[in-house]
């Protein structure tokens, strides 16, 4: 049987070194009963005849021999402490063997000692080599995301509406997603991958998430109006609404802010926060994780007039075994996104134009762009989460299952949400009792 721990090996050593030398010290009790101990010559003569480079790898004494010159010693030393006085009377024969056992029962316990410790460092050698193989393995483990990234097949796509960007997604995988223009100044893009088994998904930006203006007096939170939300909350706030529909219970399991990696920090009027965000949930009883990670800007001091938008997003749901790789391939395919320049300096020319019409106050531009808006809605509207902007702003939209009526009621932790008289709204798992109906969740 295979040892499980260092422990069983050294325990293992230890018994065994300890049978070799007590049959031999069996065999030193005999000898004494029987004729007289070894003398001078005859402990010189057994010593000298012991292998003492017996020629393992290790140039070790092997432990039956280690053994039987342990107990000679204890042999040679007993016959020159109490040889010499041996007496024939039995009076004395008792004592002298009193005297003979205290003597070898010492020698016994340090010999057990010297061997339990011998025994104790093998072992112990053997474990943090045991450890050291641990940290290697654990090393490899992390390294396994981005070896998955290096060796999928990748190709490159180029954005087919404005030519505003090239990516590099996956081989083989379902791919959709392009550039989404809704204004002049308002261009999103979107590129999704789904794995051909169709439990990850991958997907870098996101065409339904708007620029926003930060609510005030005359200004109440909707649909492109909500405070600012840093990196690390947004990305929270992001995946909720994102992965609540694609598995089931789902939960956050870490949010951390980051350094932004694609943006500058900046600072004053103008500065750039980051952070990611973990999750677990279930899909047909089999672990899932997902994961997100956000850069938002805000434009302003933060207070009424500012506005804000997310600079970069990603985000990635797979089997939680499959997880480290599909985010090392979320970071692959984020980090091959190239703008085209040409675009680039279209897009600027472009947002030079619109602040001057903005700044002019024009009712034409407001309605070109009401216009552009509602063209580029229809375009994209099976890439729309109605959703959305609930969540951003911690409400939700539910239905009576009862009497239909609908209600906008505080987002909760997903547990069943429950309504009496129209007015008191509960979470719970079961019912409360006699005149709560059940809410149920519904798009705008």
């Amino acid at each position: 049987m295979t040892p499980q721990n260092g422990r069983s090996v050294s325990r293992a050593a230890f018994f065994s070194i300890k049978a070799k030398v007590v049959a031999r010290l069996t065999v030193v009790s005999r000898r004494f009963h029987s004729k007289p101990l070894r003398g001078h010559n005859e402990c010189y003569r057994d010593v000298t005849t012991v292998d003492w480079n017996p020629g393992n790898p290790d140039d070790t004494l092997p432990e039956a021999d280690a053994a039987a010159i342990f107990a000679i010693w204890v042999e040679c030393i007993l016959g020159a402490l109490f040889g010499p006085r041996i007496s024939n009377s039995w009076s004395q024969q008792r004592r002298q063997m009193k005297t003979v056992a205290l003597a070898g029962i010492f020698l016994v316990l340090v010999a057990l000692g010297v061997a339990y410790n011998w025994a104790h460092r093998s072992a112990g050698s053997r474990s943090g080599g045991a450890a050291a193989l641990a940290d290697s393995m654990a090393s490899g483990q992390a390294q396994a995301g981005a070896g998955a990234a290096t060796e999928a097949k990748w190709v490159t796509v180029r954005d087919a509406r404005e030519r505003a960007f090239s990516i590099q997604v996956l081989q083989g995988w379902k791919t959709y997603g392009g550039l989404f223009r809704f204004s002049a100044i308002d261009a999103r893009l979107v590129v999704d991958m789904t794995s051909p088994d169709g439990l990850t998904n991958l997907r870098v930006g996101d065409s339904t998430v708007p620029p926003y203006r930060v609510p005030g007096p005359f200004l109440r939170p909707g649909p492109g109006v909500a405070s600012y939300a840093a990196g690390n909350v947004f990305a929270t706030r992001y995946g909720q609404a994102r992965f609540a529909s694609m598995c089931q219970g789902l939960q956050l399991t870490k949010s951390d802010a980051r350094t932004p990696k694609y943006h500058p920090a900046g600072g004053g009027m103008t500065r750039t926060t980051a952070g990611e965000a973990f999750f677990s949930c279930t899909e047909n009883g089999s672990p899932m994780s997902a994961y997100v990670y956000a850069e938002t800007t805000l434009l302003g001091p933060g207070g009424p007039g500012s506005s804000w938008l997310v600079v970069a997003l990603g985000s990635a749901i797979a089997p939680a075994q499959k997880a480290a790789a599909a985010t090392a391939m979320l970071q692959h395919a984020g980090e091959s996104l190239v703008l085209n320049p040409a675009w680039t300096q279209m897009q600027n020319q472009l947002n030079n134009q619109a602040i001057q019409r903005i700044n002019a106050s024009t009712q034409a531009t407001i309605a070109a762009t009401n216009a552009a808006v509602a063209h580029q809605e229809a375009m994209i509207s099976a890439l729309q989460n109605d959703s959305f902007n609930d969540v951003i702003n911690g409400v939700q939209e539910t239905k009576d299952t009862a009497t239909g009526q609908r209600y906008i009621v505080p987002l909760g932790t997903g547990t069943t949400q429950w309504v009496r008289d129209s007015k008191t709204v509960v979470e719970s798992g079961l019912s409360p009792g006699v005149g709560f109906d059940q809410l149920t969740p519904v798009s705008h």
